[in-house]
C-alpha cells in the first residue's frame, strides 16, 4: 500500500480549517503541500482528489499569507512555525513537503530549520530558482478584478481554466489593505531571499516538478542550475501551477517521488 498523504495549505486558525481527502491509515508518511500568495489552497483540490482516489489520504488546510505579519528579520518565521504546529497537532514525526511559489520558500525554510522532520521536498515555481517572478502588475493599494485577471492569464497556459471563480480567487487577498500590504511585504523579503543557495544546502531528497510553460518562473534557468540536473521533472501545458493545471500528471510524479522516498511513520 502506498503511504497515505497529508495535503496542507496553511492557515493562522489551523485546528477549524481542516479539509479532508480520503482515508487515513495506520502508519504513513504524509507530504504538506504549501501554496502560493496569488494561487492559495484552491490549486490542490483536484491534486488531492486524485490522491485520494488513488488511496492517499489527503488534508487540504488554508493559507495564512494575508494574516501572517512578514518580519523583517524573519519573513518566514511564522509560517513555518504555523507548518510545525500543524505537523505536531496531526502526531506527524516526518513529512514530505510540496510547495508551490512561495509555499516553496516555506518548504526550503523548514528543511533548514528542521531537517530532522522532513523526509524531502517537491517544489514547484519557486521564486529564485526559475528567476525573479514575473506577475505583470505592479504594487498598488487597490487591485481590480482586471488586476486578478492578468495574474491568473499568467499562472495559467491552459485559459479555459481561467473562469470567473479563479479570478474571484485569486483577487480575494487584495480585498484589504492591511492584507495587501502584508504581501507585499512577502514579496520584498523574495526579493533578497537566495533559494538556490538555500537548495545548494539541502540535505533531503528533492524533486522539482516545474510547468513547461511557467511565465512566472521560467523554467529555462532552472534547467543551468547544476543542483537541480538529475531532479527535474517537467511537465509540459501548464505553467506556474502545475498541481492546478495538469493535476494527474503531478500527482504521478508525486507518488513515485513518495514511493521511492518515504520512511516509514506512525500516525
Amino acid at each position: 500500500m502506498r503511504p497515505a498523504v497529508l495535503v496542507a495549505a496553511m492557515e493562522v486558525a489551523l485546528k477549524s480549517s481542516v479539509q479532508a481527502f480520503g482515508v487515513a491509515e495506520s502508519t504513513s508518511t504524509s507530504l504538506v503541500m504549501l501554496p502560493g500568495l496569488f494561487a492559495g489552497d484552491w490549486i490542490w483540490s483536484a491534486a488531492a482528489t486524485l490522491l485520494a482516489e488513488a488511496g492517499q489520504h489527503c488534508l487540504v488546510l488554508r493559507d495564512a499569507y494575508a494574516e501572517r505579519k512578514a518580519h523583517i528579520d524573519d519573513p518566514f518565521g511564522a509560517l513555518v512555525d504555523d507548518l510545525l504546529e500543524t505537523l505536531d497537532q496531526h502526531a506527524l514525526s516526518s513529512v514530505f513537503l510540496a510547495g508551490n511559489s512561495v509555499g516553496g520558500v516555506v518548504a526550503l525554510e523548514a528543511a533548514r530549520r528542521h531537517p530532522e522532520r522532513i523526509a524531502g521536498l517537491l517544489l514547484s515555481g519557486v521564486p529564485g530558482l526559475g528567476g525573479p517572478a514575473r506577475l505583470g502588475i505592479r504594487p498598488k493599494l487597490r487591485y481590480t478584478r482586471e488586476d486578478a485577471l492578468e495574474v491568473a492569464r499568467r499562472l495559467c497556459v491552459n485559459h479555459d481554466l481561467v473562469t470567473d471563480e479563479v479570478v474571484t480567487r485569486c483577487l480575494a487577498p487584495f480585498q484589504q489593505t492591511r492584507t495587501i500590504v502584508n504581501i507585499a511585504r512577502y514579496v520584498l523579503a523574495l526579493e533578497t531571499y537566495d533559494s538556490e543557495h538555500a537548495v545548494r544546502r539541502l540535505a533531503c531528497p528533492t524533486l522539482f516538478v516545474w510547468g513547461g510553460q511557467d511565465q512566472v518562473t521560467p523554467v529555462e534557468r532552472l534547467r543551468a542550475l547544476p543542483a537541480v540536473w538529475n531532479s527535474l521533472c517537467t511537465i509540459d501545458g501548464c505553467g506556474h501551477s502545475p498541481m492546478f493545471e495538469c493535476p494527474a500528471l503531478y500527482g504521478d510524479a508525486v507518488l513515485r517521488f513518495v514511493d521511492v522516498h518515504s520512511p516509514a511513520q506512525t500516525v
